[in-house]
């Protein structure tokens, strides 16, 4: 409960009389919304046709031509990756999965039956309703992604290795390596790498799972030389401080 004399003291956005300011202000380091925001702005305008309410069957096999999330847990994808982009199926999906979805494009999954009924609920809430199919994890037949501990990875000469950063841009911001190339990790499938696909890349996030969305997606894009750090710039900012 407050007064909007007590607003008008303490509160941030009246100590603005500029309006310039203001929106300088309201604007400044917030994180960067998913590609899902602007098609949002024209759901809420024009509303969207009535959803499917049946249940997501199974499929013989997987649409080409369709995109693929991969609802398995990281550590599991790790060692048995497929063509999809790895986007474990967590309290934190539909933010992750909110940069990929593509709106005249229809989706599939891999996952058990529970895991996609959920999850093409949840797309639902961001007017997304074109998943198509599902494929259960267990008739994935991949090979695993090369990962590096922290402490090897600290023992390389980072002037001669290529460093991916897939971060937020305040994070960035916030610290990184000299040597390192930012992408954030939701503009990877739609902007440049900044790496050839033959060079060897070192990717790492703030904790690793961001890292290991990233290392899905350069997967697709066609990266055979890619290395997850694990534990991301969290453990490896630990490392450098006590060793």
């Amino acid at each position: 409960m407050t007064t909007l004399g007590y607003e008008r003291i303490n509160s941030w956005a009246f100590q603005y009389q500029d309006e310039e300011q203001f929106i300088a202000a309201l604007t400044s380091e917030q994180p960067e919304p998913p590609y899902y925001f602007k098609e949002m702005k024209r759901i809420n305008r024009d509303g969207v046709k009535p959803y499917h309410m049946g249940v997501i069957a199974p499929v013989d096999q997987l649409d080409p031509a369709a995109r693929t999330i991969d609802l398995r847990a990281k550590e599991v994808f790790a060692e048995n990756t497929s063509d999809g982009i790895n986007i474990p199926y967590n309290s934190k999906f539909l933010s992750f999965a909110g940069w990929y979805v593509d709106y005249e494009k229809p989706l599939q999954f891999i996952g058990d039956f529970e895991q996609v009924q959920q999850a093409a609920a949840e797309l639902k809430l961001i007017g997304f309703d074109k998943v198509i199919g599902y494929t259960t994890a267990n008739k994935v037949k991949g090979k695993s992604y090369q990962q590096i501990q922290p402490d090897e990875f600290k023992a390389l000469n980072k002037q001669t290795i290529n460093i991916l950063d897939v971060r937020t841009a305040q994070e960035w911001n916030d610290s990184h390596f000299e040597e390192a190339e930012h992408l954030h990790y939701g503009k990877l499938l739609k902007e440049v790498v900044p790496y050839d696909k033959n060079e060897i890349i070192y990717v790492h996030c703030q904790t690793g799972v961001r890292s290991a969305i990233a290392m899905s997606l350069l997967k697709a894009k066609g990266y055979k030389n890619i290395v997850n750090i694990k534990g991301g710039y969290d453990v490896l900012e630990i490392y450098y401080r006590t060793s």
